[in-house]
């Protein structure tokens, strides 16, 4: 909603890369933590993070589909469950980029939840560029997009930039899983919307 770039550390359970860096930070393992690089501060539990983001890049006041909490974190499970229960506490052994993975996304898309699921279960981080109808980063994602498709994922370690959930789950399997890895295959892009950059 406040169209704000997030460098994300997903720390599903049996995880540990990221949880001794959640440790280091804030001196306890508890998820969510929000680091905000500007201020220095550290924030701790969803209702406070929607705060203070509001409250340093936003109106002051989150809007009021956020202040009802309960029902904003009961439409969150609502979505997870309708996913036939698949959360990002179910963590998939995969091997790590150099560099970070970039995804343009947006909060309501559907597609977009898939491909954050996928990367969470990885427990791979990543770059989130929040992208929603209105951006305006909405032009920068037409130059490795010209449809403006989210989600759209880039990848600098192989030169790929892809769009479509589908088309992007199977190349982060493929490139990333650690089966695949091990078994030597060599992923390529798929699909009719793939396209790789060089």
């Amino acid at each position: 909603m406040l169209d704000i770039d997030a460098d994300i550390r997903p720390c599903p359970e049996g995880a540990s890369d990221h949880r001794a860096e959640l440790t280091r930070i804030g001196g306890k393992e508890q998820i969510p933590l929000l680091l905000d690089p500007n201020t220095m501060a550290v924030v701790y539990d969803s209702d406070k993070i929607v705060d203070y983001l509001y409250e340093h890049y936003g109106s002051g006041k989150p809007p009021l589909s956020l202040r009802a909490r309960p029902l904003a974190t009961l439409s969150s499970r609502l979505a997870s469950y309708l996913r036939g229960g698949r959360s990002a506490a179910q963590l998939e052994p995969a091997s790590r980029p150099e560099l970070p993975l970039e995804l343009w996304a947006y909060e309501a898309s559907p597609e977009s939840r898939l491909v954050r699921e996928t990367l969470d279960r990885y427990a791979m981080p990543y770059v989130l560029h929040n992208a929603a109808r209105g951006s305006e980063k909405t032009r920068e994602l037409e130059r490795l997009d010209p449809k403006a498709q989210v989600p759209h994922l880039v990848d600098p370690n192989r030169g790929v930039s892809i769009s479509g959930a589908g088309n992007i789950n199977a190349y982060l399997r493929d490139c990333y899983a650690s089966s695949s890895v091990s078994s030597g295959r060599r992923p390529l892009p798929r699909g009719p919307r793939s396209r790789a950059s060089v």
